[in-house]
């Protein structure tokens, strides 16, 4: 194995034919589980702890007997809602009245707001049991029957909940303004970026009395794995192992956007030495990878990048002199399953050659 010899046609199709039938198999079963054609939104997903609407403000109003949550995409770009609150709340009671005959009976009330300015409000019977919240032996929430709002938007989502119907009433009377200075104050000297805000404000008699404003930061994470695989280079099929350590970076939404990651790949050959004798010979490289999520509105994490390696162990003449090797980090529609184009500069770096390799990862 002196010098660096191109692919056959021949292997070059049995390659392209065996990754065929890999991306056909995957996506007979993910058609036969009800996943082959989902079109995931951010209200109707849960990729890995997504929120799609981080930043909560939930105001309690005790005289009332009520309380509203709003959970807003950005604070700061969507706060505006707030202030514009309680002439959207008075719509939806202004609806109500003329939709039921008696206020006195509650009501579970659904708005959804679309994109065309049209508003879609949907009536059912409230619920008649009372619905306790405990953590660790303390209450954290005691409702008892009464009525529940809850207003969707694409930035800003609100819950509200009243004994009363005049208790909604009054709740559309309050100034939701102060709101929007007590937290901007106390974000004064804050600097966000990633972070998300979590506010517990407490009003009587139209003035605020009690607030709280806690920040969370995106939950990074390390990961570490293990994978198995076969490829091809050289027109030689070979066996590998790989491990993996690796840093992933969520954005405010949750949602894991960004991974650094350090491999070491063992690439193992085997030739025939003599008849019934086999020589293994054992290639390693360390590569450092960058991926991007491409996978914005839900969903599974779709990873999408490139990588570097430099061959730290050699044997056999597989490889020559300085070692290196680009490679891409792409998606096939499986968690476990990954096809790997790879490109070698061997020879002290002046030599190409292109490989090719399928993962399965732990």
């Amino acid at each position: 194995m002196n010098s660096l010899t191109p692919f056959s046609t021949k292997n070059i199709l049995v390659f392209m034919a065996f990754a065929s039938l890999l991306l056909a198999v995957w996506h007979d079963g993910a058609a036969q589980s009800g996943n082959g054609s989902v079109n995931y939104h951010p209200r109707n997903t849960g990729d890995h702890n997504a929120n799609f609407h981080p930043d909560t403000v939930r105001v309690e109003f005790p005289e009332h007997r009520a309380v509203v949550s709003f959970a807003l995409r950005r604070y700061k770009r969507h706060n505006a809602f707030l202030k514009d609150f309680p002439t959207a709340l008075h719509e939806v009671l202004d609806v109500v009245r003329k939709s039921i005959a008696d206020t006195n009976v509650p009501q579970k009330i659904t708005v959804i707001y679309k994109p065309d300015e049209q508003q879609e409000i949907t009536l059912q019977p409230g619920s008649t049991v009372t619905t306790v919240t405990t953590q660790k032996n303390n209450i954290l929430r005691l409702l008892p029957p009464g009525w529940e709002i809850t207003m969707i938007t694409r930035d800003v989502n609100v819950w509200l909940y009243a004994e009363s119907f005049a208790g909604l009433e009054a709740l559309a009377q309050e100034d939701y303004s102060q709101l929007i200075t007590t937290i901007d104050a106390s974000l004064a000297s804050v600097s966000l970026g990633k972070k998300s805000i979590k506010a517990r404000l407490v009003v009587q008699q139209h003035q605020i009395k009690q607030q709280k404003v806690d920040y969370n930061y995106p939950a990074d994470m390390i990961g570490l794995t293990a994978s198995v695989g076969a490829g091809f280079v050289r027109e030689k099929f070979y066996p590998e192992a790989s491990t993996s350590l690796a840093l992933y970076f969520a954005d405010h939404y949750q949602r894991l956007n960004h991974r650094v990651e350090l491999i070491y790949n063992a690439m193992v050959f085997t030739e025939r030495a003599g008849e019934g004798n086999y020589s293994t010979h054992v290639n390693s490289f360390l590569s450092l990878a960058y991926s991007h999520n491409w996978n914005r509105t839900g969903g599974r994490e779709r990873w999408g990048g490139l990588g570097l390696g430099y061959q730290v162990g050699r044997q056999g003449d597989y490889f020559k002199g300085k070692t290196a090797k680009l490679f891409f980090v792409s998606d096939i529609g499986s968690t476990k399953l990954n096809l790997v184009p790879e490109f070698y500069l061997t020879n002290d770096l002046k030599t190409f050659a292109f490989g090719l390799k399928l993962n399965y990862t732990f």
